[in-house]
């Protein structure tokens, strides 16, 4: 992890090294917009991914789990719900997974940036009831304090 602290009374947080190895690892090609669409929680029937692939999909889900809960929540949605699919994944799972390796790619040094702007918490809580496939639901938490992500 590096931690910058060239601005004054704030400090920008970044895992750029473990990002680009990453990418590495997985030859990752091209960039997208967004580490995910609308269809982020849909699922339908297609075919499982084998043993081989299965195991590259969980290792690279946890690996981006690792980055998303220190200085990426832009992928923790995703992310996220990835962590739900890594027991079965199907050829869909795998394409999210590769936009989200995308989206990395593109913003390889993007982190989180905290500063003394302001001391009192704010929080943004949103649910979705009965998003996934078994009809689970899907929450999520986001707390801010000064200018940078708490929780």
């Amino acid at each position: 992890m590096l931690f910058d602290f060239r601005d004054n009374g704030s400090v920008h947080i970044s895992m750029d090294s473990y990002v680009c190895d990453i990418l590495k690892f997985y030859e990752v090609e091209g960039t997208s917009a967004s580490p995910a669409t609308k269809d982020l929680f849909s699922s339908s029937e297609c075919d499982a991914l084998d043993p081989e692939h299965a195991v590259q999909f969980h290792s690279a889900v946890a690996k981006l789990a690792y980055v998303a809960k220190r200085t990426r929540p832009d992928i923790l949605t995703a992310i996220s719900y990835l962590s739900t699919r890594v027991k079965s994944p199907d050829v869909q799972d795998q394409r999210k997974l590769v936009r989200v390796l995308r989206y990395l790619n593109g913003t390889p040094t993007c982190g989180i940036t905290l500063s003394q702007t302001q001391l009192s918490p704010i929080a943004y809580v949103d649910a979705s009831y009965g998003a996934h496939s078994d009809c689970r639901s899907h929450t999520g938490l986001y707390i801010t304090m000064g200018n940078g992500p708490v929780l």
